[in-house]
């Protein structure tokens, strides 16, 4: 990815470098946040990300894409007490999927983070629609 934002914005081909080349191999391709990382970011973002922290709940336990994403609607969770059940309509090979979220034993609350962003956007629309 530097190789390429280089290119583009600074018309610099750093392929022909083979010592940044190399450096670049040996110190690792990029930055990979640790679970623990992740879980102190769901805890301590403020409530204005919650979309964002649901989308990541997603990602830690479906995989998925940013298609995927785009393409889940609320009907396609179900929430069973202490589990909900995900199906993702349009994946990329064209098959329905679908994964199960559950609370972590840790104290990771993922379940009550979903809820949350199911009632405040159950608010909106209830207020666009009166």
């Amino acid at each position: 990815m530097l190789k390429k934002i280089l290119l583009t914005h600074e018309n610099v081909d750093i392929s022909s470098f083979e010592v940044v080349t190399s450096f670049m191999k040996t110190n690792g391709l990029g930055y990979s946040p640790k679970r623990g990382e992740i879980n102190t970011y769901l805890k301590d973002a403020p409530e204005d990300y919650l979309a964002v922290k649901v989308a990541v709940i997603f990602g830690i336990f479906g995989g998925c894409r940013r298609e995927e994403l785009y393409n889940v609607n609320v009907g396609d969770v179900v929430g069973s007490g202490s589990s909900m059940i995900v199906s993702v309509p349009k994946t990329k090979n064209g098959r329905r999927r679908m994964f199960s979220i559950v609370d972590d034993e840790g104290g990771m609350d993922y379940l009550g983070t979903i809820r949350k962003y199911y009632h405040w956007i159950a608010s909106i629309l209830n207020k666009i629609i009166k």
